[in-house]
């Protein structure tokens, strides 16, 4: 059974009526204007809202939920899902404001708090995320549709990027220890493993991600096989360093074939086309290194190593003048 707000001690159809206006002040407009049926039944659109914000639709999931939202202004969960829902659409502010809603008579909803985190990582404030995974922990209740799993990954992601490696490896292990099958987690050790220079014991983490596809939520795999690329890219460099030159060629094609599943499964990513390109550069792959350069400086135009790349290969290839824009560009580059 859905928990509602009942316990709160100030009338909630004055305070939610003022937050959904400050909250969405189009959310009245929209509901005049939308052309779907008038379905006064709450259960329908929140159930709307969330198959469609899993189902890739985020975007009409918010005007369900807004009518959900419309019915029963008082419910704690849909306003949780409303914020989530922003979430997922990369809107941060928004979805901090409807996660705050749930937080301000609500503050040990360990799933609220966790979004809330998430979206301050999105927002790249790591140490403001870090304080609300932090408090989900530490709190560990009201996870509804979530688990510590996600604030614990979470967590090791954002010690991470704070390069507190150790830290963030004990976060994952955490979360590992709750559910050893989950796919992010695995894949987010695998990049910290490397990142380290424990290049064999991050394959078996990225591998085990990949097992079987796993259970990726709402992550992309593409981050495993990209560190499974850059871990055997590292792994083929040492064979070749002591002569193993038929180890060294098998790791390269693994390590090619690895960062082309990556940017197979996310084609804007520009640093997996960098990389691709680096490595099939390094192979003396010149071609195929200028074409993944030329992708990564459409969608990163002002990116220095990436325009530097396509100098290089360019130049490898006999192209000189447009080398030689490539490198002015590159100087000029971020």
């Amino acid at each position: 059974m859905k928990r509602s707000l009942k316990f709160l001690a100030v009338p909630l159809m004055i305070w939610t009526s003022q937050v959904a206006s400050a909250l969405t002040p189009a959310l009245a407009q929209n509901q005049q204007q939308s052309e779907i049926p008038a379905i006064e039944d709450f259960d329908y659109w929140q159930n709307l809202c969330q198959e469609q914000t899993a189902g890739d639709n985020a975007t009409e999931a918010l005007t369900a939920c807004e009518q959900a939202i419309a019915l029963r202004p008082n419910d704690e969960s849909i306003w949780l899902q409303y914020g989530y829902t922003h979430l997922v659409l990369e809107q941060y502010p928004e979805a901090i404001a409807a996660i705050d809603l749930v937080l301000t008579h609500n503050r040990d909803n360990s799933q609220a708090l966790t979004y809330k985190c998430l979206a301050y990582l999105g927002l790249r404030q790591p140490e403001k995320a870090l304080d609300d995974c932090n408090l989900a922990i530490d709190k560990n209740s009201y996870w509804r549709t979530q688990s510590p799993v996600l604030a614990w990954r979470t967590r090791g992601h954002i010690l991470h990027t704070m390069g507190q490696t150790d830290q963030a490896l004990i976060a994952y292990d955490r979360a590992l220890h709750l559910d050893s099958n989950d796919s992010p987690t695995l894949a987010y050790r695998c990049q910290t493993l490397v990142d380290i220079g424990e290049y064999e014991h991050s394959l078996d983490a990225c591998e085990a991600a990949l097992k079987d596809s796993g259970d990726w939520q709402n992550e992309n795999p593409a981050v495993a096989w990209a560190y499974k690329g850059k871990a055997l890219w590292h792994i083929a460099n040492h064979h070749k360093e002591t002569a193993a030159y038929n180890q060294a060629n098998e790791t390269f094609a693994a390590a090619i074939a690895a960062y082309h599943q990556a940017v197979a499964l996310d084609p804007e990513n520009p640093e997996y086309l960098l990389q691709q390109g680096r490595l099939l550069e390094q192979t003396e792959i010149y071609l195929a290194a200028a074409i993944a350069y030329t992708q990564a400086v459409d969608l990163a135009p002002d990116s220095s190593r990436a325009l530097l790349g396509q100098c290089n290969t360019l130049n490898k290839q006999g192209q000189y003048e447009p080398a030689k824009t490539s490198c002015e560009q590159a100087i000029g580059g971020n």
